[in-house]
């Protein structure tokens, strides 16, 4: 709606593949997972306009969920102290990871699937 509102006021925009934002943490359980859902939808569009038609595919989005499952599984294991974790609490944590790159998952493949229903339904 910004870019919209920019362009409609003649504000040039410039898209930078490499720029990042954080966001504060979610407020609850369905902010969570509306966060996962909208991130989901943001990395196929983002792989739309700047990647190859590999990377906007969705066995592609199930390699990321596998790459991002593994990812967090090795550094919660390896590094369980520097995230302040006792390894006892490592299954929870991973849990709560695996959900939301799970849901991340669901996002990508519903846009795919229903993209307009996507575009009016997951936002942060």
């Amino acid at each position: 709606m910004l870019m919209d509102s920019l362009n409609a006021d003649g504000v040039p925009i410039h898209v930078n593949g490499a720029a990042r934002v954080t966001h504060p943490a979610p407020a609850g359980m369905r902010g969570y997972l509306e966060r996962a859902l909208a991130q989901g939808r943001d990395r196929v569009l983002w792989h739309q306009q700047f990647s190859s038609w590999w990377m906007q595919s969705v066995p592609a989005a199930f390699l990321r969920w596998l790459k991002h499952t593994a990812t967090v599984t090795v550094e919660a294991v390896r590094h369980h102290r520097r995230y302040q974790l006792a390894l006892w609490e490592v299954p929870a944590a991973l849990a709560v990871s695996w959900l939301y790159y799970s849901v991340f998952l669901v996002g990508e493949i519903l846009t795919h699937v229903a993209p307009d229903y996507a575009k009016k339904s997951f936002h942060v």
